[in-house]
C-alpha cells in the first residue's frame, strides 16, 4: 500500500446508503474502517471489497449479498485495483459500485440462502427497532452497528 496518499473509496455500511469517502491508503486505517482484520475479496477485474474476515465469526451484522448465497457482514469499502497497491476509484466506478449497493437490506434469514428486502436507510432503523420489540430478528439495532469511532484496530 502507498501509505503517502490518500484514495477515494466507498464505504458501506449496513443500513445506510454507500458513501464517498476519501482515507489514508493504509492498512490500519482500512482496519479501523472495517472494524477488524481484513480481508480482500475481488469484486471485478478493477476493484476489491475490503471487508472483515472474521466478520461473521464476530458477528457483526449483515450487509450486502455477495453472490446468491452469501453476504458480507460488517461495513466494507470498495477499492480500485492499482495492481501492486489499492487505488481510488474512477468516477464511472463510484457511480457503478454505488448503484449495485445503493439499497440496505433487510435480512430475514440468513441460513441455507439469505432472504433479503431492499429497503431505506430509515426503514431498516424501524425495522430493527420493531425486531427487538417481538423478539424475532438478531439482536442488533442500528445504534449498535460498528461505528468508526468504536472499532478498534
Amino acid at each position: 500500500m502507498n501509505q503517502n496518499e490518500e484514495i477515494r473509496v466507498l464505504y458501506v455500511q449496513p443500513g445506510k446508503y454507500p458513501e464517498e469517502i476519501k482515507i489514508p491508503n493504509t492498512l490500519e486505517i482500512f482496519q479501523k474502517y472495517v472494524c477488524g482484520s481484513i480481508e480482500s475479496v475481488r469484486l471485478d477485474r478493477d476493484a476489491y471489497i475490503i471487508c472483515n474476515d472474521e466478520g461473521k465469526l464476530l458477528p457483526l451484522p449483515p450487509n450486502r449479498l455477495y453472490g446468491p448465497t452469501d453476504f458480507f457482514a460488517g461495513p466494507f469499502l470498495i477499492c480500485g485495483d492499482g495492481g501492486e497497491d489499492l487505488i481510488s476509484l474512477t468516477d464511472s466506478q463510484i457511480t457503478k459500485y454505488e448503484k449495485k449497493y445503493h439499497s440496505p437490506l433487510i435480512f430475514l434469514e440468513l441460513y441455507p440462502k439469505p432472504i433479503t428486502l431492499k429497503c431505506t436507510p430509515e426503514l431498516y432503523a424501524k425495522c430493527m427497532e420493531t425486531s427487538l420489540d417481538k423478539g424475532t430478528q438478531r439482536k442488533t439495532t442500528e445504534n449498535e452497528l460498528p461505528s468508526l469511532t468504536q472499532c478498534t484496530a
